[in-house]
């Protein structure tokens, strides 16, 4: 448990995002890894049957080829479903793929199909399975997960780095069949392993799905031209990538003909091939070694810290140094390193444009990736080759190696003045997307408002609270984004949130409070609010009737005066106590006292003393507990069997939740009741692994017609909304419950 609790803090995510993150994070590795190893031997094949010369027309080729994918796919989208349109391409892709090895001795066929495979197919894949995994997160969850995605990619560059080196005395086609098996092994993930989304985002999607209708468009580029002639933050955006993704062709080639010249000195063309696969495999494991520790340690916390604008201007600069180096010392040594800080910057600017996803009108989003990547993207690929070749025909030797970094820093400080009023258009368009009809673009509207570089966001937020026509899920979701905006004047509205005493959102308002302590702690000139903020908790603490929340606030009023709880140790309420003594326990001199309480609470053999200890389980860590916990468990009490089984669970004895799950089964009412509320105290992990356990949906359909399967019914119902498995939940009171007849 606690080196899950450690990885989790280091990069950066929370329980209820690991299993989606990992889901999207172990497909992208997959199919990056066998990408790596396909494109890397096809340019290998290139250059050393061809020639460097010959490396602008495979990169031509390859953009050709993208298009033409797109507009092969473009009727698809909104008829089939990204999973299969993923499927779709990635066999054919497979297919080509085998073709390209089974014609190796034959080299332009076998570059032929190779370049259809990644051109055509594989390419349409990569874009959907970017939209497909984005659309398991919100804005503020993608801001924080999309750079540990994106890590996937690049430890997959560096396991596909070493399988080069490693089987690079091997003929090309052994390198493509272990293409084919990376793919086969990334459809075999795609289909046998589904995340569930959040139930606040499945609820929203669906409304808004309910609600949209799509206007009617042949196919996606005159449905993303309709759209970005609308919003000029899409034009700018384009104007970015198109300069980026032309930048990087000229990075590409400068890197890979720095790499030939090194191993050109080889005798034979086999020999040639071997080095120049090996030279590559081995520098694209540094470069991604280098990239995954970026994108696992730094990349989210930079974007949570400075926001999406910074991202695009840290590449722009990077890119212009890099540029600038290239331009006074064309060599081995600065190719690398530019190559390298060129992979690094990338990264966090793709993180941050895919976060640009969620600012996308509803309904367009996949389309508009489609055309950027599918069009723009091969379109610019395409430029950067002519003009590469235009270069290299006029000017050659040193000249050429001169000429062409300084049209790179040409373009990049191009591509820094677009930047320039990025985070403006970018803000307009998100306070658009808040008057949208569809509320799960209102959401993605308020997370992304939330994020920091955007200056009107406390204000808005304030007038949607105040005078917006807004449901109760929208005003949670105002309340929740304010802790992560981090803007000291919500602390007044929070404040008036829980003087109303509305249950529905103190939770929000108590939470938004905790994360702005430290922000106000260290505001000297508001240290008057400060001590606003001590005075009105006590008195929520005195006056809620919500034995929770009550507890929830004192857990708040420890991060602003710990020495203000320390009376809530001897309160009457166990869980007030129980929250104050784990507020408490990391002051060494109160620690003495919790531990005599906690004694007092054991040696005091009733069931409200177990209640209380019950509290402080998996959070405080002590051996009495533990050992309390195991006598319990053999109780002839169902009350303390169940707070035993549910106290082992949260310690991690997972093989307690089959019996946790019987008890409150088939116990009494009363101890379903209180079982049920505890379940709901689980944390996002802990909730999973007891929903996995319960009885499957599919078996469920078995249940006989009597009173007693409706009451298991009832009570499963009940369980499985308590862990948020919402799918189990529905389908039991919209399918099975309406099947069983009231006898």
């Amino acid at each position: 448990m606690p080196v899950r609790k450690l990885l989790e803090k280091f990069i950066n995510i929370s329980s209820s995002e690991v299993p989606r993150t990992a889901y999207a994070w172990w497909l992208r590795f997959l199919f990056k890894t066998g990408h790596v190893i396909g494109w890397t031997t096809i340019i290998a094949i290139t250059v050393v049957h061809y020639s460097i010369t010959a490396l602008p027309v495979i990169i031509l080729a390859q953009a050709v080829f993208i298009m033409v994918g797109m507009m092969l796919f473009s009727v698809l989208i909104d008829k089939l479903s990204a999973k299969k349109i993923i499927m779709i391409s990635t066999l054919a892709a497979m297919t080509f793929i085998f073709l390209a090895a089974f014609f190796y001795q034959t080299t332009y066929l076998s570059l032929i199909f190779g370049l259809i495979a990644s051109g055509l197919f594989i390419s349409q894949s990569s874009m959907i399975l970017s939209s497909y995994t984005e659309d398991h997160f919100s804005p503020l969850e993608a801001e924080r997960t999309f750079p540990v995605i994106e890590s996937s990619e690049t430890l997959g560059g560096v396991i596909g780095g070493l399988i080069l080196a490693f089987f690079s005395s091997y003929a090309s086609s052994i390198l493509l069949a272990l293409w084919i098996l990376f793919l086969g092994l990334f459809l075999m993930m795609l289909l046998l392993w589904s995340p569930k989304l959040p139930f606040f985002m499945k609820k929203a999607e669906k409304s808004s799905k309910n609600k949209y209708k799509g206007v009617n468009h042949w196919n996606t580029i005159t449905k993303a031209f309709t759209e970005i002639r609308r919003v000029p933050f899409l034009q700018i955006l384009i104007a970015i990538l198109v300069i980026h993704w032309i930048t990087s062709q000229f990075v590409e080639f400068l890197y890979t003909n720095a790499i030939d010249q090194s191993v050109s000195h080889e005798g034979t063309m086999e020999d040639h091939e071997s080095s120049l696969t090996h030279g590559l495999g081995s520098l694209h494991t540094m470069f991604h070694s280098f990239a995954f520790l970026t994108e696992l340690a730094l990349a989210g916390r930079f974007i949570k810290k400075m926001g999406v604008y910074a991202g695009f201007m840290l590449h722009g600069i990077m890119t212009l140094i890099g540029s600038v180096m290239l331009m006074f010392g064309y060599s081995y040594f600065t190719a690398v390193l530019v190559k390298n800080n060129f992979k690094i910057s990338s990264i966090v600017q793709k993180s941050c444009y895919e976060n640009t996803y969620y600012a996308f009108k509803y309904g367009t989003q996949k389309d508009l990736r489609e055309f950027f990547e599918g069009v723009i993207y091969p379109i610019s690929a395409i430029v950067g080759t002519i003009l590469i070749i235009i270069v290299q025909a006029i000017f050659v030797g040193s000249m050429f190696e001169f000429l062409l970094p300084v049209l790179l820093m040409a373009m990049v400080v191009t591509m820094i003045m677009f930047t320039l009023p990025l985070q403006k258009k970018y803000t307009e368009v998100a306070i658009s997307n808040l008057n949208s009809d569809y509320p799960l673009a209102k959401i993605h509207a308020i997370e992304i408002l939330a994020q920091k570089g955007h200056k009107q966001s406390y204000d808005l937020f304030h007038k949607m609270y105040r005078l917006g026509d807004i449901n109760l899920s929208l005003k949670r979701k105002i309340v929740y984004s304010l802790a992560h905006l981090g803007n000291v004047r919500a602390v007044n509205l929070m404040m008036n949130i829980i003087q109303s005493y509305d249950n529905r959102l103190s939770d929000g308002a108590l939470y938004t409070l905790k994360k702005l302590c430290p922000i106000l702690k260290k505001d000297t000139k508001r240290q008057d609010l400060y001590q606003s903020v001590i005075a009105q908790l006590l008195k929520y603490i005195r006056t809620c009737d919500d034995e929770r929340l009550r507890a929830q606030a004192v857990g708040v009023l420890g991060e602003y005066d710990h020495e203000a709880i320390v009376p809530f140790l001897m309160s009457d309420s166990g869980a007030l106590q129980a929250e104050a003594a784990v507020c408490l326990w990391h002051k060494n001199k109160y620690r003495d006292n919790i531990r005599r309480m906690i004694r007092e609470f054991i040696n005091t053999a009733n069931n409200d003393n177990y209640w209380n200890l019950i509290h402080l389980v998996g959070r405080i860590n002590i051996k009495e507990i533990h050992d309390l916990l195991s006598d319990l468990s053999m109780s002839k009490d169902d009350e303390l069997r169940m707070l035993a089984y549910y106290g082992l669970v949260r310690i991690g004895y997972t093989g307690c939740i089959t019996r946790l799950i019987n008890l409150l089964l088939f116990g009494n009412d009363l101890i379903f009741q209180k079982g049920t509320e505890l379940m709901k105290t689980l944390e996002a992990t802990e909730k999973r692994k007891v929903a996995k356990k319960l009885i499957p949906t599919q078996l469920l359909d078995a249940m006989p017609s009597t009173i007693e399967g409706k009451r298991v019914l009832e009570r499963l119902k009940a369980l499985y909304e308590a862990c948020d498995a919402y799918d189990e939940r529905n389908h039991i009171e919209h399918v099975l419950l309406p099947q069983i007849n009231t006898v």
